[in-house]
């Protein structure tokens, strides 16, 4: 990582915003944990890392700006920001780690991400108004659990590259009625749309379906665990 200045602890003051030095490259882990206050974050140009939970239960939280020059975020670094609306994603970051937003029960919308390549366990599980998914042109590998309970999704298309689907990835998203799989795929967990009573099961590759729906299914459960 380049020289220059490092965010370890912030002291919350009961501002709304954040001014940030000149020179930051690196914001550290828990360095804004829990600032109720905080409204609105502009993570400067320069920035290249975020550590874990560095953003996390910010409750009052509804806009984050993130330079392009971000390519690596903590896990969970934006974990229960319950207000947080819409993310942009920057082109450099490739993956999007355990928890990264998980619990951000208002965010819409996630774009931007062009580069990702994986989509980490739980990144954005428990995201309930989320309608639609990042851009997955070029993902490869997507985690446990990484969109459960996501109930405002109604679609998704996967990548051609996809090579890896986790276990209940899309556990208890209800509104999902329409996937598109690729052609080929490695790994594929289990149970990956449980609790997805409006997919139509006829569009889904035999030779896997077993896997993404296994017998018995009960009713939706519970993706908080």
């Amino acid at each position: 990582m380049p020289f220059g200045i490092a965010i370890e602890h912030y002291e919350s003051d009961g501002a709304r915003e954040v001014s940030f030095p000149l020179g930051v490259r690196r914001i550290g882990d828990e360095a804004f944990r829990g600032c109720d206050d905080l409204e609105d974050v502009a993570v400067p140009e320069g920035v290249c890392e975020i550590g874990a939970y560095a953003f996390s239960a910010c409750l009052n939280l509804r806009r984050v700006s993130l330079p392009e020059s971000l390519s690596s975020l903590g896990a969970s670094a934006f974990e229960h920001c319950q207000k947080l609306e819409e993310i942009i994603l920057p082109s450099n970051l490739r993956y999007v780690p355990t928890g990264a937003f998980k619990g951000c029960f208002a965010l819409r919308r996630v774009s931007g991400g062009e580069g990702l390549v994986e989509i980490g366990d739980q990144a954005f599980s428990n995201c309930r108004a989320l309608e639609v998914v990042p851009p997955l042109d070029a993902v490869e590998a997507i985690g446990r659990r990484a969109f459960s309970g996501c109930r405002a999704l109604r679609s998704v298309e996967f990548p051609s590259l996809l090579r890896a689907l986790g276990d209940e990835a899309f556990l208890s998203c209800p509104d999902i009625s329409n996937v598109v799989f690729p052609e080929e795929i490695d790994e594929v967990g289990h149970g990956v749309f449980k609790g997805c009573p409006k997919l139509d099961r006829s569009d889904v590759p035999e030779r896997i379906a077993a896997r993404l729906f296994p017998d018995g299914e009960g009713p939706c459960e519970s993706s908080d665990r």
